[in-house]
């Protein structure tokens, strides 16, 4: 909420914060070709086991999965609806993408044990169940 509060105007309070994140749609095959150009270039240049070419793999698997994804703050202030920019390893806001108006939609549209799937503004983002009663919390004022 901090984070948040460090990007509005003077007399604009935060009153509820929630963060979701979406995945490119090409995020599966981006990490699969990293892992295995990674495993690859490891083993022509030798000398490593196995192991430590599928442990390098998997690492860079898992940077191409952060570098595409996005993720996103909704925040409820006493103006109005925002939408901000995240960091990606912390939860912080580092920009304000839009404030959203009346027309944007904010639509469950499913789930999982882990998360609920929500289409903000025309893009689904994945939101931890933990975060789902404070996005509720954020929806609840004045929609």
């Amino acid at each position: 909420m901090r984070s948040v509060q460090r990007l509005l105007p003077d007399g604009e309070q935060v009153r509820a914060a929630s963060y979701g994140y979406s995945r490119h749609p090409w995020t599966l095959a981006y990490a699969l070709a990293a892992g295995v150009a990674m495993f690859v270039l490891v083993g022509v240049l030798g000398g490593y086991s196995v192991q430590s070419r599928v442990l390098l793999g998997g690492i860079a698997a898992a940077i191409a999965v952060a570098a595409t994804t996005q993720y996103r703050i909704f925040a409820r202030t006493t103006t109005g609806l925002l939408i901000l920019r995240g960091s990606r390893f912390r939860l912080a806001a580092t920009s304000v993408v839009k404030r959203a108006g009346v027309e944007t939609e904010f639509v469950p549209v499913g789930g999982n044990l882990i998360t609920v799937e929500w289409r903000i503004d025309g893009v689904i983002y994945s939101v931890p169940k933990r975060a789902d009663s404070e996005l509720a919390k954020v929806l609840a004022d004045g929609r």
